[in-house]
């Protein structure tokens, strides 16, 4: 199965010419899933973000590092959850794509620390707590 993309990107703080509205209105169409605090530039490649099907527990971001043990075990948690939930590995990026990843992390964990995984654009969990994910997703 081909994972759908999502795209990361700011949330109205970019300057509202009439290409960024309609390129906005274009991937809602598209059923994207914008998420995100960072600002959107003119050319700049957005984010893609890696979807796991699951049980709908509302909107479950995961920032994460393709090499990090405890990321590793926070997607074997979701998975195992059976929850759905958005990941990007922020390591496997490069240059501004990077930069905005890792401001969005700052605005939920400013350490930057991982796994940071952000539930609904409300709820933050920093590292690896079973039992609070558990909590948060039941």
């Amino acid at each position: 199965m081909v994972p759908r993309v999502v795209v990361l990107h700011a949330s109205r703080t970019w300057k509202n010419t009439p290409s960024d509205l309609e390129r906005v209105d274009l991937e809602l169409r598209e059923d994207f899933i914008c998420v995100g605090v960072h600002t959107i530039k003119r050319g700049v490649a957005m984010t893609k973000m890696n979807h796991v099907e699951g049980d709908n527990k509302g909107q479950v971001l995961l920032y994460a590092l393709s090499t990090c043990v405890w990321c590793k075990k926070t997607k074997k948690l979701l998975n195992d959850l059976h929850v759905e939930y958005y990941y990007v590995d922020a390591d496997l990026l490069h240059g501004e794509e990077r930069e905005g990843v890792m401001d969005e992390i700052k605005q939920w964990n400013p350490k930057c620390s991982f796994p940071t995984l952000v539930i609904n654009n409300e709820t933050c969990i920093v590292g690896y707590k079973e039992d609070d994910i558990k909590e948060v997703l039941k």
